[in-house]
Parts: C-alpha cells; structure tokens; sequence
C-alpha cells in the first residue's frame, strides 16, 4: 500500500526559503536600499511561514501562541 503525502514533492531546500534568515537578509536589503523593490511583505511573509512551521514541528503542546509561558 502507497502512503498518502501531503506535499510529496516539497523538500528541506524549499522550506529554507521561507525561513528567518532569508526574512533578514530581505530585511537588510531594505535598509540598506539594496533591493529594486518593496521587500517589507515578502519578509512578513517569510516570518509568519517560519514561524508557523516552527509551531506545526512543535511537540509540546505549549508551544502554541498565547500558551507559551517563560
């Protein structure tokens, strides 16, 4: 039997692109005025998929927003 996958082509390289530091480095780019365009939203973008990923590979249940307590 043929395990059901939810994203079977999605691997470790596509993910990292969507991670803290590539939300940095666009970051930089923008204060630096490196970039040729806006890159507020993609790095948004980049940080809201990191950390929901970060939340979605969390084994303790508290780890979800608003529950974290340190």
């Amino acid at each position: 039997m043929h395990d059901l996958k939810l994203a079977p082509k999605l691997r470790q390289h596509h993910l990292e692109l969507l991670s803290n530091s590539v939300s940095q480095a666009l970051g930089y780019l923008k204060e630096n005025n490196l970039g040729t365009r806006d890159s507020t939203t993609p790095a948004n973008f980049c940080n809201i998929f990191n950390d929901w990923f970060d939340l979605m590979n969390s084994s303790q249940s508290d780890s979800a927003y608003g529950t974290h307590k340190e």
